[in-house]
């Protein structure tokens, strides 16, 4: 495995210093500086809509700014990868976020909501409407799943059931 060179490494903690959002400056610092958690997380809650989601902006390829499945995917991995208790509350709204908004009909989530259309993002997904409105999104599907029988959400020691 090749490794950076000590210029390669102040350039790129440089860059990510000085032109990264503040919540990836969090996490950098975490991860290589001794950071703190609860840094990630003062900076992650601002990310969090009042319906226990991610939106706003997390994902910055779509800037929404309403709560999505994909965007509070996200969130728990930034969390669960610090370390942070499902008893956490930001946890604890995310997760609930997810359980309100299961679709069990089709056994899943719209990984996006239809405001997605209308917010800045990047062209790597495909989206296009359907015929009764609703948004489908075609090339995240690595990230969600559709389940025919039930599912379960694991979150460090919890598990919940849904059917």
């Amino acid at each position: 495995m090749r490794k950076l060179s000590e210029r390669q490494w102040f350039n790129a903690s440089s860059f990510l210093k000085t032109r990264a959002r503040k919540l990836e400056k969090a996490l950098f610092e975490y991860e290589f500086e001794n950071g703190s958690k609860e840094n990630v997380v003062k900076e992650l809650v601002l990310f969090q809509n009042s319906d226990g989601g991610f939106g706003k902006g997390l994902e910055p390829d779509f800037r929404c700014e309403h709560s999505s499945a994909l965007a509070t995917v996200i969130g728990l991995r930034y969390l669960t990868s610090i370390g942070i208790e499902e008893t956490n509350e930001v946890v604890k709204n995310a997760v609930d976020f997810l359980l309100n908004t299961f679709n069990r009909e089709k056994m899943g989530w719209e990984i996006v909501p239809k405001e997605v259309e209308t917010a800045p993002r990047a062209f790597g997904g495909t989206i296009k409407k359907k015929v009764n409105g609703e948004i489908q999104v075609q090339k995240f599907s690595a990230t969600f799943i559709t389940i025919k029988t039930s599912f379960q959400l694991n979150f460090k020691g919890t598990n919940r059931l849904c059917r």
